[in-house]
């Protein structure tokens, strides 16, 4: 679980039901962010807005469609100032290339949570522009240069990772190609990096661990979650499954699926590690 705010208290409403294990484990990384209200659809969010005007509105996708395009409009009209996030659940992770996604939000993996919106908190404690702050018509060139300024030497140091003294991690993937693009983001992070393949990597590796699996596998997922981790180890794949997912973290695993943003491995690297 992640340390609330002690400064400014960000106030977080979340809409949908949390029926399955990935809106579950959503709402309680959710929970961890912020002062959290939750209430199962947007007809019930009206009172809750005007009563709490809540910073953050997370809509709870479990599914592509659940929320239309006038669904975002009305939180528009009657929260003008909050930020819309949209928590893509795992059957809904497909949308932005075979549907059609909703405009106007940031959306949001439900496994790249909490780190995938730690940023965006300690830029909004700090007062500083963040991806959040765009405006609805924001293009993809706006959040890159918008990371820049999230990175620059004036930034929050909340939640973000320490540079006193370099860290270094494992990095297991079979391509060197994967591990080049992942060493980049850790470079980025204030860590170095080393290459294992898969083939090389004992199960005991110390120290923190990076494994870029590739395809999600079953069958990998139980061995995994035998492989008990102390240190902070990260496993990357493509659309993992929530029912897998608990014993893997319970193993003392994160897990999250790919394409990744360097935000998400800064957030996960400096704060797995203070709290190691």
């Amino acid at each position: 679980m992640i340390d609330r705010p002690t400064t400014r208290s960000l106030r977080l409403l979340a809409i949908g039901t949390a029926q399955g294990d990935d809106m579950r484990f959503a709402v309680e990384q959710l929970e961890s962010l912020a002062d959290c209200r939750h209430v199962p659809s947007i007809g019930d969010a009206t009172s809750v807005v005007q009563a709490d005007a809540p910073h953050w509105i997370c809509l709870l996708q479990s599914r592509t469609g659940q929320f239309a395009p006038r669904d975002v409009e009305s939180l528009h009209q009657i929260a003008p100032l909050a930020r819309l996030i949209l928590v893509v659940g795992q059957w809904s992770e497909g949308e932005t290339r075979s549907g059609t996604p909703l405009a106007g939000v940031f959306r949001v993996a439900w496994h790249h949570l909490p780190y995938g919106l730690l940023w965006e908190r300690a830029a909004w404690e700090g007062g500083i522009p963040s991806r959040l702050a765009l405006p609805r018509t924001s293009r993809l060139v706006d959040r890159v240069e918008s990371y820049a300024q999230m990175n620059a030497p004036n930034r929050s140091k909340r939640d973000a990772p320490s540079n006193d003294g370099e860290r270094s991690l494992v990095i297991v993937a079979d391509h060197r190609e994967a591990f080049e693009s992942l060493a980049e983001s850790c470079r980025a992070a204030g860590w170095s990096s080393r290459w294992l393949r898969s083939t090389d990597a004992a199960r005991d590796v110390g120290g923190p661990l990076v494994w870029i699996w590739g395809a999600w596998s079953e069958e990998f997922a139980r061995e995994a979650a035998g492989w008990h981790r102390d240190a902070p180890s990260l496993i990357l794949t493509d659309f993992p499954r929530a029912a897998a997912c608990g014993a893997i973290r319970r193993a003392g695993w994160d897990i999250a699926g790919r394409p990744l943003d360097d935000t998400y491995l800064a957030a996960w690297a400096g704060l797995r590690a203070d709290h190691a």
